[in-house]
């Protein structure tokens, strides 16, 4: 179990986010680093020079979608390889533009986005392959949207919606 054992120290600055899968945990760090490990052993499989706002994994561990800090970039990486195999860019995040959030499908092959566009009044929804097309899904919402979360294989989405960002 996780919590058998001796007790093991994270020096890597604070961990921004956390996401797992079978066999594999990301953890992106304040250090400017996501690292990627086997959780039953302590030495790292991999890292990735990224400072991640939001790291989510497919339930296998091979998929790993990562945001920049900024939320300016959506990175999805291959993993144990480390190897960035798509990538989509927002504005520059501020209080009114860039990625709100994501959503990474069990499967890791469907991504739901939510992007609220600069000196926009409403939200982008979008469902898609995590090549980015062919869309699968997009509508646009007055004020703010939620979370998008999709069902493991990625056919169903559950939408939150509000209009006071509740």
């Amino acid at each position: 179990s996780l919590l058998s054992g001796n007790p093991r120290f994270f020096g890597n600055g604070l961990p921004l986010s956390i996401s797992g899968g079978t066999g594999r945990v990301a953890v992106s760090t304040g250090s400017g680093k996501t690292f990627y490990f086997d959780p039953a052993d302590s030495t790292p499989q991999g890292a990735i020079d990224l400072t991640g706002n939001d790291v989510q994994l497919s339930s296998d561990g091979s998929a790993l979608a990562a945001s920049s800090q900024d939320r300016s970039l959506l990175y999805i990486y291959s993993l144990p390889s480390g190897t960035v195999s798509d990538a989509f860019s927002y504005p520059a995040s501020s209080v009114d533009g860039g990625l709100l959030n994501f959503t990474l499908s069990s499967s890791g092959r469907t991504l739901a986005q939510v992007v609220f566009p600069i000196g926009g009044s409403s939200s982008q929804l979008e469902i898609t392959p995590v090549s980015g097309s062919p869309i699968i899904w997009s509508e646009t919402s007055s004020g703010y949207a939620g979370n998008i979360l999709l069902s493991p294989d990625g056919t169903l989405a559950a939408i939150n919606q509000s209009t006071d960002g509740q």
